[in-house]
């Protein structure tokens, strides 16, 4: 019974270490040798860069008018041609948006994702 019990925990240790040991040596060869210990110079600059760009994007949102939910979206036909509408020509999707017809364009939205952002939120 002992002789049982002392298997079972030496069985456990053993294989615990095949499991573990190979993942950790992994991961320690995946590290970087050195990490960088001068960011002094570049991250003030960086920073700033950052920072003017981040302030200037909220800006950019701030000055954007809120959209209804049951406001139907415009869109001109380079803003069409320029998004990706990855299965369908950017022809055919701006034929669709031109005919009006929202139901048409639920329906070509439920087959093709994409063409949900021509929808209203209400949509």
């Amino acid at each position: 019974m002992r002789y049982n019990r002392w298997m079972k925990k030496m069985a456990a240790v053993v294989l615990s270490g095949t499991l573990l040991l190979p993942n950790m040596a992994f991961a320690e060869a995946s590290l970087p040798a050195k990490p960088q210990a001068s960011y002094a110079s570049g991250e003030s600059a960086t920073t700033k860069k950052w920072l003017s760009a981040y302030q200037a994007a909220v800006q950019a949102e701030a000055g954007k008018k809120e959209q209804r939910p049951d406001e139907k979206p415009t869109y001109s036909k380079a803003e069409v041609m320029k998004r990706d509408w990855t299965p369908l020509p950017a022809e055919s999707v701006w034929q669709l948006y031109q005919t009006g017809n929202r139901k048409l364009l639920q329906l070509a939205a439920y087959v093709y994702p994409q063409v949900d952002q021509l929808l209203s939120h209400n949509e």
